[in-house]
């Protein structure tokens, strides 16, 4: 017996999975880089809105501090007080929230509804979003807003949630999907190779 070469086995490669219409699925390192696209545009987005805000703060502080008088030993006569200083600040602060959490919405509930399920990171990917039970219908308004609810809402809240949920679609079967898209019976498909 000896010379004899037992061939090897060779197995198949499992079959890729696939929405229930049979459309590839979106692999995790394709949605990991339309996030990373969509997240540098966000901080474009957000330099563009801090820079003056931080500029309104910069006022806020010199001029309370502009008010402030010294006697002849240099002790101050008039304190600020911290009401001056802080409800002012804290309107700016509460004015880039609001901008930030309206574009955010914008978009990913909006834009993504013009373009058909995708934002500017899925189209450099060739991804988008689709409905779970039928993926040649449109995304509709409402799903996008749940997946963004769960995305950007919940994740605001509570510790580690944006990562438990973009991990989730590593393990998820059979279609792959992350926390929010669960909530909002949607998939992300492959749209081109």
């Amino acid at each position: 017996m000896a010379g004899y070469a037992v061939p090897p086995v060779v197995r198949p490669l499992p079959p890729k999975p696939t929405a229930p219409d049979g459309q590839p699925l979106a692999e995790f390192s394709d949605r990991l880089l339309a996030f990373l696209v969509d997240a540098a545009v966000f901080f474009v987005v957000s330099l563009i809105l801090l820079v003056p805000a931080i500029g309104g703060m910069f006022v806020v502080i010199s001029n309370t501090v502009g008010k402030i008088q010294y006697d002849a030993d240099g002790n101050p006569i008039n304190e600020p007080s911290v009401a001056a200083v802080a409800l002012p600040l804290l309107a700016i602060y509460g004015g880039v929230l609001v901008l930030a959490v309206l574009f955010s919405y914008l978009y990913e509930v909006e834009h993504a509804l013009r373009r058909q399920g995708t934002t500017w990171g899925k189209r450099v990917m060739k991804i988008k979003i689709v409905p779970l039970a039928d993926s040649t219908a449109p995304v509709t308004r409402s799903m996008l807003f749940k997946r963004w609810l769960v995305w950007y809402v919940l994740s605001a809240v509570v510790p580690f949630f944006r990562w438990i949920d973009g991990f989730w679609q590593l393990w998820d079967q059979p279609y792959k999907q992350c926390l929010h898209d669960k909530w909002a019976a949607t998939v992300v498909v492959k749209v081109g190779q």
